[in-house]
């Protein structure tokens, strides 16, 4: 593949179809102290589109995105792609766009991974934070991979199962 050529034609769109993120990701972020003091914010490092798998994935959706967008039953709908990501023509632009302008549609998974190895591991098997007394950590950042799917349900059962142990916690 030539990154200089354009793969995807300009369409006539009029809605900013844009893929801010997908699930199937081979990056990995990072979050981290640098500091132990209170007020001192946290590094964190997204790596977004670090992986030459995640670039080619985001060239290819915004590929098909446009052709969907190109078809008779939708076309005649849309007035124009909005300018910024119309500029994106390139391999090599589509990834610099994405890189400026995309943002995360989802929870960071595995950032807070749960295990009972506190040097692979941020927490234990009952959500508590390893080496903190009374924190929990009770979200997506606790999988190990992102869910290709719907996550309400499952970060519902933690929850509740998070709160049985809270409450077996404080009955000893």
């Amino acid at each position: 593949m030539n990154a200089a050529q354009p793969r995807c034609q300009p369409q006539a769109l009029g809605i900013n179809f844009e893929v801010k993120s997908w699930a199937d990701t081979e990056n990995r972020q990072y979050a981290g102290l640098l500091l132990l003091e209170p007020g001192v914010a946290a590094l964190i490092k997204p790596n977004y589109h670090s992986d030459e798998y995640d670039r080619q994935t985001g060239i290819a959706a915004r590929c098909y995105i446009r052709s969907i967008a190109a078809q008779p039953p939708l076309a005649s709908r849309l007035v124009q792609e909005m300018p910024l990501s119309a500029a994106a023509q390139t391999d090599d632009e589509i990834v610099a766009f994405y890189r400026q302008n995309g943002q995360p549609g989802f929870y960071a998974s595995g950032t807070c991974a749960m295990g009972s190895d506190s040097t692979a591991s941020v927490v234990d098997g009952s959500t508590r934070v390893h080496g903190v007394v009374g924190l929990r950590v009770v979200d997506c950042s606790i999988y190990s991979e992102m869910l290709s799917g719907v996550t309400n349900a499952s970060i519902m059962a933690i929850a509740m199962r998070a709160a049985e142990r809270v409450f077996d916690d404080q009955r000893t």
